[in-house]
């Protein structure tokens, strides 16, 4: 199937014109830089000191030939249920304009650039593939790029439907504007078909962390969390202690519900996301990559693995204080949750909170661990480049460009202003997102093969197993269908 889409494809290709013309106007201005920003992810800055100023306002691009695509349109394809995820900051009616105006700079500024316009289209996620497919076989390679979320991009991929962008024209991936970590989490085979870049907000507002509410660590008189976090005493058993000591059965009912009750709870997060998170949490992915950065999934014998599924079996699966469901974020307001885990993007809804909240990193596996670190993300956006586009050199121009103007002002707007400085009612949290986002690790289990590894670590953990066997019975299967992958993304190359 995928050798006869190829076949059409390339048929149109030697139909239609492939290279745009390229005339000659002034070269773009370069975005102005921000000012008095810090570089997100870099700090390792302790809560209560000066976060390192790393941000890079002189980091710009090295373009300087000239582009006139003479106002023709830039083909994006949409994947529907997955928005940027700067619209999760849009109850604030005015930091959703400003952010909305920060992205048509952007637009604008591309559009004066290389002398284009834009057209878009979209598709339900579970149609991405076959409706780009199909407008490509119907002979439209007007078509130039998807921003899909990573696990729908990875599918693309697969069916040969986007460019290594290793190949293209002036994309640079040293550069700070690009995610580097994320890229080299999933990069296959020494190729890359996706950009995290700073073109969009999704690889902070997605990342993840643990609010905590001030209130209830008040009234039952802990420790403060930033203390600990400080002091190295930030762990697994000490959020468990603390999740624990704030159970509360309110009405007296002699059970513990999450509904109009009023009832107190420790901790709570989705069921999908425990193994992963926690697991993530010591610095560890599922997913790893061999020396020919083939994706390697192997956990046989890994003891740190073991350690989490044994610790999350023994207590999330028995402590009444921990709930593990969706739609927390209702009680944590109400003062009736003491930790949620939740991504940046959702930190909006807690601006009416009438209770101060802090925002932590996840939580150490025990003392010896030296470092925090935070799962990135379960879903990310990220730009791929339609093989068939007509004008590879301009597109390799526009990711470079639009990412490079996004580090200067899309992402100051969004992190530093609105997270930073309007969500964090204090210093000490506004500071707290370096430290995250300084160890944030990316899972390609997540996301790029969830569908394939999730029945091991995620419903073998929420259906209860052994692990070991869960390995035994799916690893060497899991392993067949990632090597499959990489062999379908090389013969996908081919046709390129």
């Amino acid at each position: 199937m995928k050798n006869r889409i190829f076949a059409l494809c390339l048929s149109c290709l030697m139909l239609l014109t492939v290279f745009a013309a390229c005339g000659k106007t002034d070269t773009p201005d370069t975005p102005t830089p921000a000012s008095g920003t810090a570089e997100p992810g870099e700090s390792t800055a302790a809560p209560d000191t000066e976060p390192v100023q790393t941000w890079r306002p002189d980091e710009m691009h090295d373009i300087t030939d000239t582009f006139d695509l003479d106002g023709r349109a830039i083909g994006i394809i949409y994947q529907d249920n997955h928005g940027d995820f700067a619209s999760m900051l849009g109850s604030d009616d005015a930091d959703a304009s400003m952010m909305q105006l920060e992205m048509h700079y952007r637009d604008t500024y591309l559009m004066d650039a290389l002398n284009i316009t834009y057209k878009e289209t979209s598709f339900f996620y579970d149609d991405l593939t076959a409706g780009t497919e199909g407008l490509l076989m119907s002979g439209d390679l007007s078509w130039d790029l998807a921003h899909w979320n990573t696990f729908r991009l990875f599918g693309g991929g697969i069916y040969g439907l986007l460019y290594d962008l290793n190949t293209l024209p002036y994309v640079d991936q040293t550069k700070a504007y690009w995610a580097s970590n994320v890229q080299e989490s999933l990069s296959i085979a020494g190729h890359q078909f996706m950009g995290i870049n700073d073109y969009n907000t999704d690889r902070f507002s997605g990342c993840c962390c643990i609010i905590f509410n001030r209130q209830l660590i008040e009234d039952n008189h802990m420790d403060d969390p930033y203390d600990l976090v400080q002091n190295g005493e930030w762990t697994f058993d000490r959020l468990l202690s603390m999740s624990s000591a704030a159970l509360r059965d309110v009405n007296g009912d002699g059970k513990y519900t999450v509904d109009e009750s009023g009832d107190v709870f420790g901790f709570a997060m989705h069921e999908q996301n425990v193994m992963l998170s926690f697991y993530n949490a010591t610095g560890n992915t599922f997913i790893t990559h061999d020396e020919d950065d083939y994706p390697v999934f192997n956990l046989t014998g890994n003891e740190t693995a073991q350690t989490v599924w044994d610790w999350l079996s023994d207590n999330f699966k028995k402590d009444p204080s921990v709930v593990i469901h969706t739609g927390a974020q209702p009680s944590f307001v109400k003062d009736e949750l003491l930790f949620n885990a939740v991504v940046f993007g959702e930190l909006n809804g807690l601006r009416d909170m009438e209770s101060d909240f802090g925002v932590l990193p996840y939580p150490k596996l025990n003392a010896e661990q030296t470092e925090y670190y935070t799962c990135g993300g379960y879903s990310i956006g990220g730009l791929g480049v339609i093989f068939a586009t007509e004008i590879p050199r301009e597109i390799g121009a526009f990711l470079e460009l639009g990412s490079c103007y996004g580090h200067q002002n899309l992402i100051p707007r969004f992190y530093d202003n609105d997270l930073k400085k309007k969500i964090s009612r204090d210093p000490q949290t506004s500071r707290m997102f370096d430290l995250i986002m300084n160890g944030a690790v990316y899972d390609m289990a997540r996301l790029g093969f969830w569908a394939e590894t999730d029945p091991v670590y995620g419903d073998g953990f929420t259906n209860g197993g052994n692990l070991a066997s869960l390995l035994a019975a799916h690893e060497k299967k899991i392993n067949r269908v990632l090597s499959d992958a990489v062999e379908d993304y090389l013969d996908a190359l081919k046709y390129q």
